[in-house]
């Protein structure tokens, strides 16, 4: 009597099972990722704020303030950089 036939067999729970591997090791990876990122570079005034124009200081200072309320964005970090470097403030 021969041994029993693979033909029939479903190879769908083989698959489902290295699915949920990669899965599991992919959520792992964002997991280490997401704990080990380094810390934010504090947003801060320049050391000459108060030689600057009035104006030039709030608004620097006004800027400051919106990119340290929420320092992961980007986009107000960036215009916090634009404004230091269209006033020469880069330290």
């Amino acid at each position: 009597m021969p041994g029993p036939s693979r033909q029939g067999r479903n190879p769908a729970p083989r698959r489902v099972r290295i699915l949920a591997g990669v899965l599991f090791a992919a959520i792992v990876a964002a997991t280490i990722q997401w704990i080990r990122r380094p810390p934010l570079i504090p947003v801060t005034l320049p050391s000459n704020a108060a030689a600057l124009d009035p104006q030039v200081a709030a608004h620097v200072a006004a800027v400051a303030k919106v990119a340290a309320d929420d320092p992961r964005d980007a986009e107000k970090r960036a215009v916090l950089g634009i404004a230091y470097a269209a006033n020469g403030l880069w330290d």
